[in-house]
């Protein structure tokens, strides 16, 4: 289903969407290591991926940038919990990416940090005025 241009997948509790995105992403995701590649290769090479087009592992597995949010376990109770959570997911990406960024980036990577800090701070302030 398209939302906005975005595919949204619905689908009732307990029907495995957690399961395929995580597995998605762990195809996916850029690996850290060369190691980390052949171990994900080795895996997904066992799997029907593999059976239905064998070139697809070699050619898709580990090559490109995944940003998953799993929101499963938040519950907030306020508008804050929620700023705060999302606050935490986001930096949490940005800090699983840090390896990919090189040194030229770094400044820019501090930046986006201190700019979230002070977005969600403004926000925060705009809704208890």
């Amino acid at each position: 289903m398209k939302y906005y241009g975005s595919d949204v997948i619905l689908r009732p509790p307990r029907f495995g969407k957690t399961t395929f995105l995580s597995m998605a992403h762990d195809f996916l995701n850029v690996a850290r290591t060369d190691e980390e590649l052949a171990e994900r290769k080795r895996i997904f090479k066992g799997m029907s991926v593999h059976s239905a087009d064998p070139t697809f592992v070699d050619e898709h597995c580990g090559k490109y940038p995944v940003i998953y949010i799993n929101l499963k376990d938040v519950r907030p109770a306020t508008l804050d919990d929620f700023r705060d959570s999302m606050a935490r997911a986001i930096a949490a990406i940005i800090d699983a990416w840090e390896h990919a960024i090189s040194d030229t980036s770094k400044a820019k990577l501090n930046f986006t940090r201190s700019r979230l800090n002070q977005m969600m701070n403004n926000m925060r302030n705009s809704i208890n005025d």
